[in-house]
């Protein structure tokens, strides 16, 4: 899962762990690389992601996981997905649609509109809290105005 899936399902991951057993986490960068939080990457894999757009990266992912690793992915838990997205990976056949459980399925326009609510979030509440995000610090001399 990468830092932003993390950050949704935080409250969760502690009883996902207690109802299921050997749970093991791996951590997706935005390069593609998966890392796995320990030593191995188990065979039956489980996706939390923050959200699903176009489905690229997570085409990407699965077929990251199934050709280097030889895993299948069983499930995809997003908080909110495109439908074109979903389509598009449906048609390519990288997942089935039951694979995929979002708590928000949308159009296009309505996936954008979350997706702007989501970034405002993440800036404002998540970001500061991240110890992996590196933040600069600025100083100026002048006031900013609207003007």
């Amino acid at each position: 899962m990468g830092r932003k899936a993390r950050h949704l399902f935080h409250q969760s991951i502690s009883r996902l762990i207690e109802k299921s057993q050997g749970i093991h986490f791996i951590n997706v960068r935005k390069d593609g690389i998966i890392e796995p939080l320990g030593n191995t990457v188990h065979q039956k894999i489980t996706l939390l992601t923050d959200s699903i757009n176009k489905g690229d990266e997570i085409e990407k992912i699965v077929n990251i996981l199934k050709n280097h690793y030889k895993c299948k992915v069983n499930k995809i838990f997003c908080y909110v997905a495109n439908t074109q997205g979903v389509d598009n990976l449906l048609s390519k056949k990288i997942v089935t649609n039951e694979q995929i459980i979002a708590l928000h399925r949308v159009s296009h326009s309505e996936y954008e509109q979350i997706s702007k609510r989501l970034g405002v979030y993440y800036q404002s509440r998540i970001e500061p809290m991240d110890v992996e995000h590196v933040f600069e610090r600025h100083s100026f001399s002048t006031k900013i105005s609207s003007e």
